[in-house]
């Protein structure tokens, strides 16, 4: 028979696994597909993390490369690669700057349709491929199958170069898998209303003392 500290440990982690088995089990019984109550069961009405999946196999339909209201795209960026074989502009947003004046030639006020208010500037940076690599927001340009390559700019944000502008990075060439479409901040399945949520309990037994010498209060 095991000691009884051992036995009351297990039970405690058994039923903290139980309470969150129970709830799941609850939640699955009770689940109503959104869609049907709305009356829409068309595909549009999961456009969300599982949609987003399918375009990311699917990465030359250019129906995708425009972004939507669940999704954006991002890629994979390196700053040797980009100043050995890219470009950079800077975007400024007052008409007086005197662009005689400075010593970058690639300063303006719109650049493919991109100026310097672009929603582009504002949204956060994501993962490419993996949590190995950083992936900026970047907007498709061109794209080619035989190549299996995309024409970006990334958004690059605020720079040290040029003060009062923002930067724009322009990369032919970079290969498919530098490139991923992602959702948007706050559309995946998870922060959908309704979605599963319930703590992980962990029993304070499991844990060493020497891990507990500090109190947060």
């Amino acid at each position: 028979m095991l000691p009884a500290d051992l036995r009351r440990e297990r039970l405690v982690m058994h039923s903290s696994g139980e309470d969150w088995d129970k709830a799941w089990s609850t939640y699955v019984k009770k689940w109503k597909n959104p869609c049907q109550e709305r009356g829409t069961p068309d595909q549009n009405c999961y456009l969300s993390s599982k949609r987003v999946k399918a375009m990311n196999d699917d990465k030359f339909n250019i129906e995708y490369h425009s972004w939507s209201d669940i999704h954006v795209s991002a890629c994979h960026y390196d700053e040797m690669l980009i100043r050995e074989y890219g470009e950079i502009h800077y975007l400024v947003h007052e008409t007086s700057f005197d662009f005689g004046h400075t010593d970058y030639p690639f300063v303006e006020l719109e650049y493919e349709g991109i100026g310097f208010f672009h929603e582009g500037f504002l949204l956060p940076r994501y993962p490419v491929e993996s949590v190995r690599y950083n992936g900026v927001v970047c907007k498709i340009l061109a794209s080619s199958i035989e190549t299996d390559s995309f024409d970006v700019v990334y958004f690059m944000g605020d720079t040290e170069d040029l003060e009062g502008a923002k930067t724009l990075w322009r990369l032919r060439g970079l290969p498919s898998s530098h490139v991923i479409f992602h959702h948007r901040p706050f559309q995946s399945d998870l922060m959908r209303p309704g979605a599963f949520r319930h703590e992980i309990a962990f029993p304070d037994e499991v844990f060493p003392s020497l891990w507990k010498d500090l109190v947060y209060k």
